[in-house]
């Protein structure tokens, strides 16, 4: 793969910044989503990193932003 790819790829997993910004909201607001339960994804480890799936935070969004609880039960438990 040419490097130019390279630097061009979206990244499939991202941090707490990347969704805030990919949801267009403040950081301190996505951490407030994620301490009152409205935010369904869940960060998965890399190693010390937590990163969330790009795709899922697209999805649930999609689907209407419904809390964590109700996002896991039609995620099937999430993974």
């Amino acid at each position: 793969m040419p490097a130019e790819s390279l630097t061009q790829a979206v990244p499939i997993g991202i941090d707490a910044h990347g969704v805030a910004t990919l949801l267009g909201i403040s950081q301190s607001h996505f951490f407030g989503l994620l301490r009152a339960g409205r935010f369904g994804p869940e960060a998965r480890r890399l190693g010390r990193a937590k990163r969330y799936d790009r795709d899922e935070v697209l999805a649930w969004f999609r689907a209407g932003c419904p809390a964590r609880s109700r996002w896991q039960a039609t995620r099937g438990g999430g993974r």
